[in-house]
């Protein structure tokens, strides 16, 4: 048992100084080397969101905005109302090249989508779920019926909702959403350069992944446009 606490000990201790040797080398703009210790830790803590963010701004600041996006992404997954990671997020967006009127209504779409995580539409869904047992149980037993009755429907109307939202979150997050990391990518008709091309994409751009074969995936993006790009062009979120 003892080797065990000082195993843990030694592990925590370890993984302090490893983070603030990555803080001290972001803090002195050497982002490549703090990136790669941010990169370390993450392997030890996959869900932390705060690691994501100091990955994301990384990448933003080696301007790398197409893997940026994907860890401000990630951070937000764990963390819906954590300012600075949307905020960020928002900046590296605006360095996309050709951002047309559908893509901004992808953007604002996941904005939308993402403004609350999972586990959190979840609380609140069982919450309403309390506050409506708790209202028709004061209603049985007589208590200003009318109103119990008009509040019931209300809640009844915000579960509805927030389970509409709980289920177009859910599938977003089953679904292999990616960003294109690479400047500029061909999207052939099919699984091979040798392929017509049909058109191009640019860093940053968030799509959808359809399925895989091979080397290559089919994408589709907001405005229904589908085409086939290299699996290392693009990366999952």
């Amino acid at each position: 048992m003892k080797r065990i606490v000082l195993f843990v000990l030694m592990f925590v201790k370890l993984s302090y100084a490893s983070l603030e040797q990555a803080e001290a080398n972001y803090a002195n703009q050497n982002y490549a080397s703090a990136l790669a210790q941010y990169q370390a830790l993450l392997q030890d803590f996959p869900s932390q969101g705060d690691l994501l963010y100091n990955i994301g701004n990384c990448y933003f600041k080696l301007e790398q905005y197409g893997y940026a996006i994907v860890y401000y992404r990630k951070a937000l997954k764990w963390s819906s109302f954590d300012s600075d990671s949307r905020y960020n997020l928002n900046l590296a967006r605006q360095f996309v090249v050709d951002e047309t009127q559908t893509k901004s209504f992808l953007v604002s779409f996941i904005k939308w989508r993402d403004a609350l995580s999972l586990n959190q539409l979840a609380y609140s869904f069982c919450v309403l779920i309390c506050v409506l047992i708790t209202l028709l149980w004061l209603k049985r037993v007589g208590y200003k019926r009318e109103l119990l009755a008009n509040l019931s429907w209300v809640v009844t109307v915000c579960m509805l909702f927030i389970g509409t939202w709980f289920m177009f979150s859910f599938v977003a997050f089953r679904s292999d959403y990616a960003v294109a990391v690479t400047k500029k990518i061909e999207v052939h008709s099919g699984p091979s350069e040798s392929l017509p091309i049909l058109f191009y994409i640019h860093e940053g751009h968030e799509l959808r992944i359809i399925t895989k074969k091979l080397q290559w995936c089919e994408i589709e993006l907001s405005n229904g446009f589908k085409g086939w790009v290299k699996q290392s062009t693009v990366v999952e979120i």
